[in-house]
Formats: C-alpha cells, structure tokens, sequence
C-alpha cells in the first residue's frame, strides 16, 4: 500500500494501539541510466508483460522509459529516491 496513513488507519480499526507511522526515503542512483532502469523490471510485477514484448515494443519501452526519467537524468544516471513507511504498533 503505497499510503502508510491508510495502513496505519488499518492497524488502528483492527485494534492495535500506540500506532506510530514512520517515513523513510532513500537515494537512488542508476548509473547506467535509464537502460539500468529499465532492467529492473525483470523483477518487478510487469516482468511477465515486459519478457512477452516483442523488440519493437521493447524498443518503444524504453524510448518512453528514457522520455519519463529525461527530467531526474543527470549526466547518464537517473537520480531519484525510494520510499517506505514503517508501521509499529501494539497488540
């Protein structure tokens, strides 16, 4: 769930106290740009789709992969941050 407010929200309708929510984000660097993150996707959800691409839909991938990460592109790396939420609470 990518919004840690409604995980917490969860946690505390199931009956769970003390319910403290944390984000954490960390720097991301693919420097070997966006082919570098285009291979990430060989384990990601869309890896079946992406191995089911014939080349010249792998190629259009990876032209609207470069266009989308052109804004966060730096000298060839694409640059970026990951986050998570960390949801403790009490049973």
């Amino acid at each position: 769930m990518p919004d840690g407010t409604a995980v917490a929200a969860l946690l505390g309708a199931a009956g769970f106290t003390s319910v403290a929510l944390e984000r954490h984000t960390l720097p991301v660097i693919f420097e070997g740009g966006p082919d570098q993150l285009m291979s990430t996707f060989a384990v990601a959800a869309v890896a079946t789709q992406v191995a089911a691409l014939p080349p010249a839909g792998r190629d259009e991938l990876a032209r609207a992969v470069a266009a989308a990460a052109a804004p966060i592109t730096e000298a060839g790396a694409v640059v970026s941050t990951m986050a998570t939420h960390l949801v403790v609470a009490t049973a």
